[in-house]
């Protein structure tokens, strides 16, 4: 029984510092911070990842071009057989 007393007071005393605490921000609704830094506008990626990405983008269409084009001579496979 005794400790069902301090089970109920403890639950009791959590409640009273919970209220208290949403009574004060409630209280503090609507206040701003006085100093409000203003947000640096810039690129979301940095210089060396933008690099990167123009590298890979125009390195894969170089490489994707330069394996679709044929460097072998015309009419290679029609060559002349030595015998």
């Amino acid at each position: 029984e005794r400790k069902r007393e301090r089970e109920m007071a403890n639950a009791t005393k959590r409640l009273q510092v919970a209220q208290q605490k949403f009574d004060g921000n409630v209280t503090k609704r609507g206040s701003a911070a006085v100093k409000i830094t203003p947000k640096e506008e810039g690129s979301p990626v940095g210089p060396w990842l933008l690099a990167l990405l123009v590298f890979l983008v125009v390195g894969s269409g170089t490489y994707h071009e330069h394996s679709r084009t044929d460097f072998r001579a015309p009419n290679h496979h029609h060559s002349a057989r030595i015998t």
